[in-house]
């Protein structure tokens, strides 16, 4: 092994030295070129299906594949790892009952990309087979003889995000996740589609307020060929995802997804083999997952599911642990300080109202790691929209961003008012000092006169 593996390295690291090819972005290249070198162990087989259908997603505020509408900072690297078990991913049904092709996958999904713009982003997908096992029962006309290990790559994956309508104030978001796939896998080996894949996809989000969200993916999955084995051909079709997210306390959130596609091309039922059910391809799969992050855009996340419906690709189950890099885009919000309440009596204007945009525990003024999007704030009054009860006027933040009124024209506000229909010195809490209540003068507090005059002292 060492023997093979020396001259790969020596020959990767000469790519990697030069400079259009270091840095992050250089990563997937320098593990591809290693992992062609050392995949040729294969267990080939007389048919051609993929196992490996797992297409993680890699961005802020994504689900497990299904697609956000929110992209990273400008030039701000994203990257991420996720580790993937799949049991019996591949399963086909013939005339007698099922057959069980692949026991047993595990891949390593390595990708990393790039933040171009705020609102486009790129990144590159490769995932590495690390291990696979067939059913020792395989029919003879599939070919897998013997239940040896393999290992390699599948199929590559370049990912665009496009961003269409912005919602980091909430609402409805939308972009454009085009992504392309080459055959870099082999569908001999049960792990390649053998056929490149373009599939256009629409992504739409709602974004309450708190940062739960719910999201849909829609796409139409262009292949150049199709894979047919007796009732089962994997050939174009529409895929499509709907999942939500919602934050906890500390960083903490949880989430869940329901991914599937359904083929355009029933399979030839004259072909032989597996028995013909005159079946559509349209596999169906459910997960939930738990997801840590950090303000800084570290995260870490573990989940698991399955099958909802059975076809090539689902598995009786998954699990997987993810490890990533996704800071969100967006300058820092700045406080403003609330607009002063005028006032004859002198009393003090509300004081600047301090954000901490990331809810880190720290002002953003005195936060040096603060990447979070801005909270929007329409009326520049220094209280947030989600917060603020009167999002078009100004006012301070005590009287949860409304402005202040007096009714009574005292100069004393009406929420620090206790008579604000009557109008009344400040000291004297807004109410006047002299007041007739049937017929009777009657007086807040005593008046007092200074000795020998008649005027009150």
């Amino acid at each position: 092994m060492m023997g093979r593996l020396l001259p790969v390295l020596l020959a990767t690291s000469r790519v990697w030295l030069r400079r259009p090819f270091r840095g992050a972005a250089g990563v997937p290249l320098l593990a591809l070129c290693i992992v062609a070198h050392l995949c040729p162990a294969r267990a080939d087989s007389n048919i051609s299906l993929n196992a490996q259908t797992f297409r993680p997603a890699l961005g802020p505020e994504n689900l497990v594949t299904v697609e956000g509408t929110r992209t990273p900072a400008a030039l701000r690297p994203i990257a991420g790892v996720v580790f993937e078990y799949a049991a019996a991913p591949l399963r086909l049904t013939e005339s007698s009952g099922r057959v069980d092709v692949v026991d047993n996958l595990a891949v390593i999904h390595v990708m990393a990309g790039l933040g171009v713009t705020r609102w486009l982003s790129l990144y590159a997908a490769l995932p590495l087979v690390v291990y696979q096992t067939y059913a020792p029962d395989v029919p003879a006309f599939i070919g897998t003889s013997d239940s040896a290990t393999g290992f390699g790559l599948g199929d590559v994956r370049l990912v665009a995000k496009l961003r269409l309508i912005n919602n980091q104030g909430g609402g409805f978001g939308l972009a454009f996740v085009p992504q392309v796939s080459f055959p870099t896998g082999h569908g001999t080996d049960l792990r390649g589609d053998d056929a490149f894949n373009l599939e256009p996809r629409i992504a739409v989000d709602y974004r309450l307020r708190g940062g739960t969200f719910i999201a849909l993916n829609a796409s139409f999955d262009y292949r150049t060929s199709a894979q047919e084995v007796g009732s089962v051909r994997v050939d174009s079709q529409v895929r499509y995802g709907l999942g939500a997210y919602v934050p906890m306390p500390r960083g903490f959130g949880v989430g869940g997804e329901v991914a599937g596609a359904t083929s355009l091309v029933k399979a030839d039922a004259s072909v032989p083999g597996v028995g013909a059910t005159d079946a559509i391809y349209s596999p169906l799969e459910g997960s939930l997952f738990f997801r840590w992050t950090h303000r800084t855009g570290i995260n870490v996340g573990l989940g698991g599911g399955g099958a909802l419906i059975n076809a090539p690709g689902t598995p009786l189950y998954r699990a997987f642990v993810s490890f990533g890099y996704l800071p969100l885009g967006g300058a820092k919000a700045r406080a403003r300080p609330a607009a002063p309440v005028a006032s004859a009596f002198l009393i003090a204007p509300a004081r600047p109202v301090e954000l901490d945009a990331d809810r880190g525990g720290i002002v953003d003024r005195l936060d040096k790691d603060d990447v979070a999007d801005p909270e929007p704030d329409k009326d520049q009054d220094g209280v947030i929209d989600r917060e603020d009860k009167c999002v078009n006027e100004p006012g301070p933040r005590e009287n949860y961003g409304c402005p202040d009124l007096d009714g009574d024209k005292d100069g004393v506000v009406d929420r620090l008012d206790k008579c604000p229909a009557q109008a009344g010195p400040a000291d004297n809490g807004g109410c006047p000092l002299v007041s007739i209540v049937d017929d009777q003068i009657q007086l807040s507090r005593p008046i007092r006169f200074a000795q020998g005059s008649e005027e009150p002292d």
